[in-house]
């Protein structure tokens, strides 16, 4: 099997042709756009949350949303019965709940204050990029991830049944919800170490680790393929100990803020919890440039995974620069001359194109 993390240096891209010259001169310059992208991104983002303000409190969405439901709910019954108030749950929890914006305020303050990277701009090319890529995983995840859950679901609920274990379901609330806790975050450690070992599944992970300016929103960063790839992975496990509604809800909220913390610009490995939690020090160590941290720190929530089965760097000390070797990647902040949708579908497109180079019969 490929160790396909080894990012190894890729040979560049030709230059660009002579014909590139007769192309008309840009809107706007590649400085004026490195400038203006991420201001552009921001004002989208209001506007998203406008919008879907607006949506909720007309109602104009819940009607079409719960006929959609019931419509897929006549072969796929594990889906949502309420698919509106499903949206706008979510929408509540995130986009619409005051605390995102405290937090989002308190990491940008932290980022001045403690920067592991000092010279990073506040709102960075690739700040705009993750938040274009947080605006497509959060459409993905309404309206993609829900319908695939719910066919597993029903799949599960057909064919195995009978390895289903109701042990957790008689426990008080907060011992199941601690216990989920720690699955969950195995499984987590698991499958992002499969995505990292299996060439296929790296492919769509380059997305994710190819960011040079670590931000907020590169938690979110990530193609649609690789929820596909982790939901399956993780699916009949959770489903065998019966770890549903509610006790996700908490355990996937409490994971969505903390990885989000831990990505962003920040110098700190939070003292002596470093020896149990993963800190935005470990998690740049995990997405290091630098072939002698591959492979490395892969832990979620907590370390104890990593020091079971010897994948902890245990220097607490390093910041190293992020990103990966492959030149071929269309990275953001070397595409000044690219607009940052049309770079979104570049990235996109990438994995697509890694796959389509490969030769038959090579390992997975």
């Amino acid at each position: 099997m490929i160790e396909p993390s080894s990012q190894a240096e890729a040979t560049p891209r030709s230059s660009a042709s002579a014909c590139d010259n007769s192309l008309p001169a840009p809107w706007l310059s590649p400085a004026a756009r490195q400038v203006w992208a991420p201001w552009i991104a921001v004002t989208g983002f209001l506007i998203a949350v406008a919008s879907i303000w607006a949506l909720r409190t007309t109602g104009l969405l819940a009607g079409s949303l719960d006929a959609f439901a019931a419509w897929c709910g006549t072969t796929l019954p594990g889906l949502p019965g309420n698919l509106a108030g499903y949206v706008d749950g979510a929408a509540r929890s995130f986009l619409l709940n005051p605390v995102f914006y405290v937090v989002l305020a308190t990491v940008f303050a932290l980022e001045r204050v403690i920067p592991a990277k000092p010279d990073q701009r506040f709102l960075s090319v690739g700040f705009a990029q993750d938040f274009l890529w947080f605006g497509l995983d959060g459409v993905m995840r309404l309206a993609l991830i829900p319908v695939y859950a719910a066919l597993l679901k029903s799949l599960y609920d057909r064919y195995l049944p009978g390895l289903t274990l109701n042990f957790l379901r008689t426990w008080p609330t907060a011992a199941t919800v601690v216990a989920s806790f720690l699955v969950i975050d195995f499984l987590a450690w698991g499958h992002h170490f499969i995505r990292h070992k299996v060439s296929v599944f790296w492919h769509f992970h380059t997305i994710h680790h190819s960011q040079r300016e670590m931000n907020l929103f590169t938690d979110l960063r990530v193609h649609v393929a690789e929820r596909i790839i982790a939901l399956t992975l993780t699916f009949i496990p959770l489903a065998m100990l019966g770890i549903g509604p509610p006790t996700d809800l908490y355990v996937a909220v409490g994971l969505n803020w903390y990885t989000r913390v831990y990505h962003a610009n920040l110098r700190t490995n939070y003292g002596i919890l470093k020896h149990v939690l993963v800190t935005p020090q470990s998690h740049r160590i995990h997405h290091s440039i630098e072939q002698r941290h591959q492979d490395k720190n892969f832990g979620v929530i907590f370390t104890i995974w990593d020091r079971m089965f010897g994948t902890l760097y245990s220097n607490y000390a390093e910041y190293p620069e992020t990103g990966i070797a492959d030149t071929r990647f269309p990275l953001e902040q070397r595409g000044a001359k690219q607009a940052i949708l049309r770079n979104l579908a570049a990235q996109f497109w990438y994995p697509f194109r890694l796959l389509s180079s490969r030769k038959p019969g090579s390992p997975a």
